[in-house]
Order: structure tokens, then C-alpha cells, then sequence
């Protein structure tokens, strides 16, 4: 019975990865996407045929990749500002953990790209923490904006690799 525990333990955990692979390899594959798009335009700008069918459909997805794209960094703007006039993430989900970082690459890029070097393999909840720690919050603080009871802080500060951590 236990070893069945551990299986299906193993497997969610194994799932839940795979999820958070995907979501990174979108937001990076339709950036790749843009920029083909981008070249392939030009292309057809050299070519005279820049008004063509297939630069107009190349410009509508980009628009589309670009809106969708915006409304992440707008969501993540408004999970950022919740948390700096003292909200907390007890509503949140997975999607906005996610965009609050996207949206936090804005304003510190070399600081969340760090942290994403160091920590891949990080759910958005847990590298939401993460954050926290390193921009130096309270533990009490921390516990606050993410609803945490103390052991919770501890079993996250454990997972994360941050045991030195206040």
C-alpha cells in the first residue's frame, strides 16, 4: 500500500513538472514565433509583396501573440501592485503566480533570470516564494501575503533550497 502511495506520489510530481515545462516552452516558443514571423515579413517587404495574403496573415498572428503576451504582463502588473499595497495570494492562481514573475522580468530581468537559472525546475508558487526570500521579506511578511502558517513556511523554505533563509 505504501509503495502505491509513493507511485502515484512519484507520478503527480513527475506531471506537475512536465506542466510547468510546457508553460515555459510556450511563453519562449511564441517569442521564436514573433520573430520568424518578423524575418519572414521582411522578407516579403524585399520581395514588393509586403501587402501580400500571407504578410497580412503573419501580422494578425503576431498581433495575437503580442495581445496575449500583453494581457500576461498586465495581469502580472496587477498581482504586483496587489502585493505591494499589502494584498495577498490567497486567490491566486497558478496563472498569476506565473505572470507576477513574467511581469517582475520587466522590472528586474537579471535578478528573475538568475533566479530561473538557478531554480528550474520551481513551480510558480514556489519561485513566487523565492522571490520573497531574496528580495529580503520578513518571514512574518511572507507568511502574510501567501497565507502561510509556520509550517508551511518551513516545508516551502525546505523545498526551495533556501535554508539559510530568514
Amino acid at each position: 500500500m505504501i509503495l502505491l502511495i509513493v507511485i502515484v506520489a512519484i507520478l503527480l510530481h513527475h506531471r506537475h513538472q512536465q506542466r510547468i515545462e510546457k508553460m515555459k516552452r510556450a511563453v519562449s516558443e511564441s517569442q521564436a514565433l514573433v520573430n520568424a514571423h518578423l524575418y519572414r515579413i521582411e522578407e516579403l517587404e524585399k520581395q514588393g509583396a509586403d501587402g501580400s495574403k500571407e504578410a497580412k496573415q503573419l501580422r494578425k498572428e503576431i498581433e495575437t501573440i503580442r495581445q496575449r503576451q500583453g494581457e500576461m504582463i498586465a495581469n502580472g502588473k496587477e498581482r504586483y501592485e496587489e502585493i505591494v499595497r499589502g494584498g495577498t495570494t490567497i486567490k491566486w492562481h497558478k496563472k498569476d503566480f506565473t505572470d507576477f514573475a513574467e511581469y517582475y522580468q520587466i522590472l528586474n530581468a537579471s535578478f528573475i533570470l538568475s533566479l530561473r537559472y538557478a531554480h528550474p525546475k520551481l513551480s510558480p508558487r514556489s519561485f513566487f516564494f523565492l522571490i520573497l526570500l531574496k528580495k529580503r521579506y520578513e518571514k512574518e511578511d511572507i507568511k502574510h501575503i501567501m497565507g502561510m502558517s509556520d509550517n508551511a513556511y518551513r516545508t516551502m523554505k525546505s523545498r526551495v533550497g533556501e535554508e539559510d533563509a530568514s
